[in-house]
């Protein structure tokens, strides 16, 4: 079963000097409560067929949120801190600690930014695993019902100067 999930909420900082590749600070947290099932049509954006009904996308996020997943009672938030980026614009590799579910990775997004000191731009990707946060992969009904392990992540962000 293939979902996009979406984070409906996020909170944190980018201080991005388009001059400056030394000169960077990305902290994003996103709540796990506000992560939401196939909303509108991100499946086709995703490249999934078909619709989720209302019910079971209820169903996924119960399952999303519980003790063997993301755990979202005892980890509350999915945080993500860079530590190295490659370059100012363009196509920059963004590198940082991801953490979920009471696990952290560093994982590397490649990101296609634009920057000119008054707004922000950045869309990329980058792939990680649910066993690489510690967790197996969603099975029900004796794996009839499963996940694959790769999760896939596509971020677009945008933001003006402060």
């Amino acid at each position: 079963h293939d979902h996009a999930i979406r984070a409906m909420d996020f909170s944190g900082t980018v201080v991005w000097d388009p001059s400056d590749a030394s000169k960077y600070n990305i902290d994003i947290t996103v709540p796990v409560s506000s992560l939401e099932v196939d909303p509108g049509n991100i499946r086709e954006k995703a490249g999934h067929d078909g619709e989720t009904s209302e019910k079971d996308k209820g169903k996924i996020k119960d399952n999303l949120e519980s003790k063997g997943q993301l755990n979202s009672s005892n980890h509350p938030n999915i945080t993500f801190k860079a530590t190295k980026c490659d370059g100012t614009s363009g196509w920059v590799n963004v590198t940082g600690t991801m953490s979920m579910a009471g696990a952290s990775q560093t994982v590397t997004a490649r990101m296609n930014v634009s920057a000119d000191g008054s707004s922000f731009s950045a869309k990329g990707t980058f792939d990680t695993s649910h066993t690489a946060f510690g967790f197996k992969p969603f099975s029900a009904a004796l794996g009839a019902v499963k996940n694959d392990d790769k999760l896939g992540f596509h971020l677009d962000f945008k933001g003006s100067a402060k």
